[in-house]
């Protein structure tokens, strides 16, 4: 009798997490190439490096270029979704290239409310081209994330000239 409970408990997570409703359509799911909102729960980051140079097998050159991707992965996703708020809730049309647009932007807070979505993201693909390079697809899914990017307030940066 005491083995019911620990399976039944097992049985019940099983089925939870197999029987939740996928945030993603078929077709939004098997999107590899697109970057930026495939949905409006799932924020998608493509993440591609080439292998060192030093490296002359195949599956070193792979190794390689997966190893740099991945460490990679945080700091591109963190850019990629920063240079998102800029365009869409700042109304800087450039983003992150228009230095001159987003000098007085608190890019630090910016940083700081995005940080907890980028936890929220996994890699959901891996592929390989012609050129040994690989291809990580980072995908940040939470529901109604997209409405939630959105809420985020661009704040701008005080100034400290007082005019004297």
């Amino acid at each position: 009798m005491k083995l019911l409970p620990p399976l039944s408990i097992t049985l019940i997570l099983f089925c939870s997490a197999g029987c939740l409703p996928s945030l993603l359509s078929k077709e939004e799911a098997s999107d590899y190439f697109s970057e930026g909102f495939i949905s409006p729960h799932c924020y998608q980051v493509l993440i591609n490096r080439k292998p060192s140079q030093n490296t002359s097998s195949l599956i070193d050159s792979r190794e390689s270029a997966y190893y740099q991707a991945k460490e990679e992965i945080q700091r591109e996703a963190e850019k990629s979704l920063i240079d998102y708020t800029l365009k869409k809730t700042c109304g800087i049309s450039e983003g992150v290239k228009d230095q001159d647009a987003i000098k007085n932007i608190d890019l630090v807070y910016l940083k700081e409310e995005t940080k907890s979505y980028l936890r929220s993201g996994s890699i959901a693909e891996e592929y390989y081209q012609k050129d040994k390079s690989v291809v990580l697809v980072y995908r940040i899914t939470k529901r109604n994330l997209q409405n939630r990017i959105a809420s985020i307030k661009c704040k701008k940066i005080k100034s400290n000239v007082t005019g004297e």
